[in-house]
């Protein structure tokens, strides 16, 4: 951590101007160009990972409020069932959600991840032209 900080501190000295060139910094400090090179790489990698983990906390508070608000907006419309329905609702829901952990445990298992899929069925379906335009359903009168 000290060796970020210190390469922290150098990349922003080049930045202000407070020394020219690699080099000089390297010979101020009494290290090699190389060891310096090294450091300064580490710490322009340090700041992009953290761009990025910023952006990925972004995205996931977005993905946990659209699934927060799909599930209040299912809970809200979906009628209850009938007092005589409820057990074998119970017994189907116990069966699907089974199945579901199934394919999620499958699904992260092997790497699939339905965002990628739904990209390449999508860029697929542009390549193709097929959503260029959005399709019309003519009523009969």
């Amino acid at each position: 951590m000290r060796a970020i900080g210190r390469a922290w501190g150098w990349r922003q000295q080049l930045e202000r101007g407070d020394v020219a060139t690699l080099a000089d910094l390297a010979a101020d400090e009494g290290l090699s160009d190389r060891y310096v090179s090294r450091l300064l790489r580490l710490a322009w990698l340090v700041d992009k990972l953290s761009r990025q983990i910023d952006t990925l906390d972004g995205d996931l508070a977005v993905l946990g409020e659209t699934v927060a608000q799909f599930i209040h907006y299912w809970m809200t419309i979906t009628p209850p069932l009938p007092d005589a329905a409820r057990q074998s609702a119970r017994a189907k829901a116990a069966e699907r959600f089974e199945g579901f952990m199934q394919n999620l445990g499958r699904r992260l298992a092997t790497g699939d991840r339905f965002l990628k899929e739904l990209s390449r069925d999508v860029s697929g379906d542009e390549a193709l032209g097929l959503a260029a335009e959005p399709q019309t359903v003519e009523r009969g009168t």
